[in-house]
Protein backbone atom coordinates (compact mmCIF):
# COMPACT_ATOMS: atom_id res chain seq x y z
CA UNK A 1 0.00 0.00 0.00
CA UNK A 2 3.14 2.20 -0.25
CA UNK A 3 1.59 3.85 -3.50
CA UNK A 4 -1.24 5.19 -1.19
CA UNK A 5 -1.81 8.90 -2.05
CA UNK A 6 -4.20 9.67 0.81
CA UNK A 7 -1.71 8.78 4.16
CA UNK A 8 -5.02 9.11 6.59
CA UNK A 9 -7.21 6.40 5.79
CA UNK A 10 -10.74 5.78 6.94
CA UNK A 11 -11.33 3.07 9.53
CA UNK A 12 -14.46 1.74 10.83
CA UNK A 13 -14.87 0.66 14.11
CA UNK A 14 -18.04 -1.64 15.73
CA UNK A 15 -19.36 -4.81 17.06
CA UNK A 16 -19.28 -7.97 15.56
CA UNK A 17 -22.32 -10.75 16.16
CA UNK A 18 -20.14 -13.42 14.60
CA UNK A 19 -17.40 -12.91 17.83
CA UNK A 20 -16.95 -16.24 19.48
CA UNK A 21 -16.58 -15.93 23.38
CA UNK A 22 -13.73 -15.61 24.93
CA UNK A 23 -12.01 -18.52 26.68
CA UNK A 24 -9.17 -18.61 29.38
CA UNK A 25 -8.13 -18.99 32.90
CA UNK A 26 -7.95 -16.81 36.19
CA UNK A 27 -6.50 -17.34 39.19
CA UNK A 28 -6.42 -15.35 42.37
CA UNK A 29 -5.19 -15.25 45.73
CA UNK A 30 -5.62 -12.24 48.74
CA UNK A 31 -5.66 -11.78 52.50
CA UNK A 32 -7.28 -9.76 54.44
CA UNK A 33 -5.58 -8.22 58.00
CA UNK A 34 -7.32 -6.29 60.92
CA UNK A 35 -4.72 -6.32 63.75
CA UNK A 36 -6.35 -6.37 67.09
CA UNK A 37 -3.76 -3.77 68.46
CA UNK A 38 -4.53 -1.55 66.26
CA UNK A 39 -8.37 -0.44 66.20
CA UNK A 40 -9.94 0.88 62.77
CA UNK A 41 -7.05 -0.30 60.71
CA UNK A 42 -7.30 -3.06 58.06
CA UNK A 43 -5.16 -4.41 54.79
CA UNK A 44 -6.07 -6.01 52.10
CA UNK A 45 -3.84 -8.03 49.13
CA UNK A 46 -4.93 -9.42 46.30
CA UNK A 47 -3.10 -11.30 43.47
CA UNK A 48 -3.90 -11.67 39.90
CA UNK A 49 -3.09 -13.62 36.65
CA UNK A 50 -5.22 -13.52 33.33
CA UNK A 51 -4.47 -15.89 30.27
CA UNK A 52 -7.20 -15.37 27.64
CA UNK A 53 -7.20 -16.94 24.46
CA UNK A 54 -9.88 -15.47 21.75
CA UNK A 55 -9.34 -12.18 23.26
CA UNK A 56 -12.46 -9.69 21.67
CA UNK A 57 -10.52 -6.51 20.77
CA UNK A 58 -9.96 -4.61 17.26
CA UNK A 59 -6.91 -5.54 15.32
CA UNK A 60 -5.88 -2.25 14.96
CA UNK A 61 -5.57 -0.63 11.40
CA UNK A 62 -1.96 -0.77 11.15
CA UNK A 63 -1.91 -4.32 12.18
CA UNK A 64 -4.64 -5.33 9.88
CA UNK A 65 -2.37 -3.35 7.15
CA UNK A 66 0.77 -5.69 8.24
CA UNK A 67 -0.96 -8.68 8.11
CA UNK A 68 -2.39 -8.33 4.85
CA UNK A 69 0.23 -6.86 3.26
CA UNK A 70 3.34 -8.36 4.55
CA UNK A 71 1.95 -11.68 6.07
CA UNK A 72 -0.32 -12.90 3.41
CA UNK A 73 -3.12 -13.30 5.65
CA UNK A 74 -6.26 -13.13 3.53
CA UNK A 75 -8.88 -12.76 6.33
CA UNK A 76 -7.12 -9.69 6.83
CA UNK A 77 -7.29 -8.33 3.38
CA UNK A 78 -11.18 -9.02 3.41
CA UNK A 79 -10.92 -5.96 5.86
CA UNK A 80 -9.35 -3.57 3.34
CA UNK A 81 -11.57 -2.17 0.58
CA UNK A 82 -10.34 -0.73 -2.26
CA UNK A 83 -11.94 1.43 -4.65
CA UNK A 84 -11.31 0.94 -8.98
CA UNK A 85 -8.17 2.78 -9.18
CA UNK A 86 -6.61 0.82 -6.33
CA UNK A 87 -6.43 3.10 -3.73
CA UNK A 88 -7.61 2.30 0.21
CA UNK A 89 -11.08 3.73 0.95
CA UNK A 90 -12.04 1.87 4.13
CA UNK A 91 -10.28 -0.51 6.84
CA UNK A 92 -12.84 -2.96 9.11
CA UNK A 93 -11.37 -2.50 12.16
CA UNK A 94 -14.56 -3.99 13.59
CA UNK A 95 -14.44 -6.35 16.88
CA UNK A 96 -13.28 -9.41 16.45
CA UNK A 97 -11.37 -12.58 18.19
CA UNK A 98 -7.90 -11.22 17.83
CA UNK A 99 -5.66 -13.06 19.71
CA UNK A 100 -4.41 -13.41 23.27
CA UNK A 101 -4.12 -11.52 26.49
CA UNK A 102 -1.83 -12.38 29.60
CA UNK A 103 -2.38 -10.76 32.90
CA UNK A 104 -0.84 -10.50 35.93
CA UNK A 105 -0.42 -7.60 39.01
CA UNK A 106 -1.12 -7.33 42.39
CA UNK A 107 -4.07 -4.62 44.24
CA UNK A 108 -3.14 -3.29 47.81
CA UNK A 109 -5.42 -1.81 50.17
CA UNK A 110 -5.17 0.34 53.39
CA UNK A 111 -7.41 1.64 56.03
CA UNK A 112 -7.23 3.54 58.73
CA UNK A 113 -9.62 6.07 61.14
CA UNK A 114 -7.89 7.70 64.31
CA UNK A 115 -9.66 7.94 67.05
CA UNK A 116 -12.26 10.70 67.52
CA UNK A 117 -10.78 14.06 68.59
CA UNK A 118 -11.62 16.96 69.78
CA UNK A 119 -11.22 18.73 66.54
CA UNK A 120 -13.41 16.11 64.53
CA UNK A 121 -12.45 12.72 62.92
CA UNK A 122 -9.78 11.77 60.44
CA UNK A 123 -9.65 8.92 57.87
CA UNK A 124 -7.44 7.57 55.47
CA UNK A 125 -7.50 5.20 52.27
CA UNK A 126 -4.75 3.91 50.02
CA UNK A 127 -5.73 2.01 47.19
CA UNK A 128 -2.22 0.97 44.81
CA UNK A 129 -2.20 -1.62 42.31
CA UNK A 130 0.79 -2.86 40.63
CA UNK A 131 0.85 -4.31 37.01
CA UNK A 132 3.29 -7.44 36.97
CA UNK A 133 2.63 -8.27 33.05
CA UNK A 134 0.20 -7.25 30.56
CA UNK A 135 1.30 -8.76 27.29
CA UNK A 136 -1.30 -8.70 24.39
CA UNK A 137 -0.86 -10.88 20.98
CA UNK A 138 -2.95 -8.31 18.63
CA UNK A 139 -3.41 -10.55 15.69
CA UNK A 140 -3.84 -15.22 17.11
CA UNK A 141 -0.32 -16.81 15.74
CA UNK A 142 2.11 -13.37 14.63
CA UNK A 143 4.79 -12.49 16.80
CA UNK A 144 5.65 -9.36 15.14
CA UNK A 145 1.86 -8.38 16.81
CA UNK A 146 2.94 -9.29 20.19
CA UNK A 147 2.75 -6.26 22.76
CA UNK A 148 4.35 -6.42 26.12
CA UNK A 149 2.01 -3.48 27.85
CA UNK A 150 3.68 -3.10 31.42
CA UNK A 151 5.04 0.01 31.92
CA UNK A 152 4.74 1.29 28.23
CA UNK A 153 1.98 3.22 26.51
CA UNK A 154 0.52 2.25 23.75
CA UNK A 155 -1.06 3.79 20.30
CA UNK A 156 -4.91 2.51 20.69
CA UNK A 157 -4.96 2.86 16.66
CA UNK A 158 -2.25 0.35 16.34
CA UNK A 159 -4.58 -2.31 18.42
CA UNK A 160 -3.40 -1.42 21.93
CA UNK A 161 -4.69 -0.56 24.69
CA UNK A 162 -3.53 2.90 26.30
CA UNK A 163 -2.30 3.56 29.46
CA UNK A 164 0.14 0.52 31.50
CA UNK A 165 2.01 2.64 34.44
CA UNK A 166 3.18 -0.33 36.48
CA UNK A 167 1.93 1.19 39.64
CA UNK A 168 -0.67 3.22 40.13
CA UNK A 169 -1.94 5.01 43.75
CA UNK A 170 -5.20 6.64 45.01
CA UNK A 171 -4.67 8.09 48.54
CA UNK A 172 -7.80 9.89 50.47
CA UNK A 173 -7.46 11.58 53.30
CA UNK A 174 -10.87 13.15 54.89
CA UNK A 175 -11.59 15.33 57.84
CA UNK A 176 -15.18 15.77 59.11
CA UNK A 177 -16.27 17.97 62.12
CA UNK A 178 -20.31 18.10 62.57
CA UNK A 179 -21.59 19.28 59.48
CA UNK A 180 -18.59 19.92 57.81
CA UNK A 181 -16.06 17.75 56.30
CA UNK A 182 -13.06 18.09 54.03
CA UNK A 183 -11.35 15.69 51.69
CA UNK A 184 -8.30 15.68 50.07
CA UNK A 185 -7.09 13.45 47.00
CA UNK A 186 -3.80 12.44 45.95
CA UNK A 187 -4.02 10.42 42.68
CA UNK A 188 -0.27 9.09 41.52
CA UNK A 189 0.48 7.46 37.88
CA UNK A 190 4.12 5.90 37.59
CA UNK A 191 6.27 6.69 34.54
CA UNK A 192 5.70 4.43 31.49
CA UNK A 193 7.82 4.44 27.80
CA UNK A 194 6.15 5.70 24.59
CA UNK A 195 7.18 5.07 21.11
CA UNK A 196 5.35 7.97 18.87
CA UNK A 197 5.71 8.16 15.29
CA UNK A 198 8.69 11.19 15.31
CA UNK A 199 10.56 8.12 17.13
CA UNK A 200 10.95 6.05 14.49
CA UNK A 201 14.54 5.01 13.15
CA UNK A 202 15.59 7.84 10.47
CA UNK A 203 12.80 10.52 12.16
CA UNK A 204 14.41 10.35 15.79
CA UNK A 205 14.76 14.12 17.29
CA UNK A 206 17.93 13.71 19.51
CA UNK A 207 15.84 16.06 21.87
CA UNK A 208 13.05 13.95 22.09
CA UNK A 209 13.97 10.28 21.85
CA UNK A 210 16.69 7.59 22.83
CA UNK A 211 17.11 4.51 20.73
CA UNK A 212 16.78 1.20 22.59
CA UNK A 213 18.00 -2.52 21.55
CA UNK A 214 15.35 -4.37 21.69
CA UNK A 215 16.27 -7.65 20.20
CA UNK A 216 17.61 -9.14 17.12
CA UNK A 217 16.74 -10.74 13.97
CA UNK A 218 17.93 -12.07 10.64
CA UNK A 219 19.21 -8.50 9.75
CA UNK A 220 20.95 -7.80 12.93
CA UNK A 221 19.86 -5.51 15.82
CA UNK A 222 16.59 -4.34 16.09
CA UNK A 223 16.52 -1.17 17.97
CA UNK A 224 13.48 1.29 18.57
CA UNK A 225 12.91 5.18 19.43
CA UNK A 226 11.56 5.74 22.78
CA UNK A 227 10.67 8.57 25.27
CA UNK A 228 9.74 8.46 29.07
CA UNK A 229 6.45 10.20 30.22
CA UNK A 230 7.75 11.23 33.80
CA UNK A 231 5.49 10.09 36.90
CA UNK A 232 2.97 12.74 37.92
CA UNK A 233 1.04 13.13 40.92
CA UNK A 234 -2.46 15.13 40.98
CA UNK A 235 -4.57 16.48 43.73
CA UNK A 236 -8.35 16.94 44.04
CA UNK A 237 -9.34 19.25 47.24
CA UNK A 238 -13.24 19.46 48.02
CA UNK A 239 -15.31 20.55 50.87
CA UNK A 240 -19.01 20.02 52.08
CA UNK A 241 -21.09 21.59 54.47
CA UNK A 242 -24.65 19.67 55.45
CA UNK A 243 -27.99 22.07 55.58
CA UNK A 244 -29.86 19.29 57.25
CA UNK A 245 -32.86 21.39 57.86
CA UNK A 246 -32.81 22.13 53.67
CA UNK A 247 -32.03 18.38 53.51
CA UNK A 248 -28.96 20.12 51.20
CA UNK A 249 -25.31 19.34 50.77
CA UNK A 250 -23.19 22.44 49.52
CA UNK A 251 -19.92 21.35 48.11
CA UNK A 252 -17.27 23.52 46.60
CA UNK A 253 -13.94 22.18 45.17
CA UNK A 254 -10.92 22.27 42.52
CA UNK A 255 -9.07 19.28 41.02
CA UNK A 256 -6.15 18.27 39.13
CA UNK A 257 -3.64 20.46 41.07
CA UNK A 258 -0.29 20.13 40.21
Amino acid sequence: YAGQSDSQLNAQSSGNPDAQPETGTMYTAGFVYSPVWLENFSTTVDWYQLDLEQAIGAPGTQNILNACFVQGIVDYCSKVQRDAIGEITRVDNSLDNTGVLNAEGIDFNFRYALPDTAVGTFKFNLDTSYIIENTTQSVAGEPGTIARNAGDFGDISSGLDGHFARWRGLFNTNWSYGDFDVSWKMRYIHHVRETPAGCQTGLTDPGLCTMVLIGNDNNGQIVRGERTIPSYTYNDLQANYNLSAFNTVLTVGVDNIA
